[in-house]
């Protein structure tokens, strides 16, 4: 099922073609066709487009937010530190 960061697509084509979809291009967008990570190419500016080879394909398009993720990680060290920070003072 699609969400706002994941789509799923399944295509069949009967020679090599670019898929265009109206997602709007960002550098967070990324794309596996048939499993196997593919460039995302941007097209008309705000679009996005992918390489398909012939035959069915299955497409998944998402969306990884670097900063999120990044994000995530020094949260846990935070929260890591506060801890360690509370069990050292409440030892004294």
């Amino acid at each position: 099922m699609p969400t706002p960061n994941r789509v799923h697509l399944e295509v069949n084509s009967y020679k090599l073609r670019m898929l265009v979809t109206t997602n709007f291009w960002h550098k967070w967008w990324k794309v596996k066709v048939n499993g196997t990570a593919a460039k995302v190419h941007r097209v008309n500016y705000n679009f996005q487009t992918v390489e398909i080879p012939p035959g069915v394909s299955a497409i998944e398009s998402y969306c990884v937010a670097e900063s999120l993720e990044r994000g995530k990680y020094l949260s846990l060290l935070e929260i890591i530190s506060i801890l360690g920070l509370f069990i050292i003072g409440s030892a004294k």
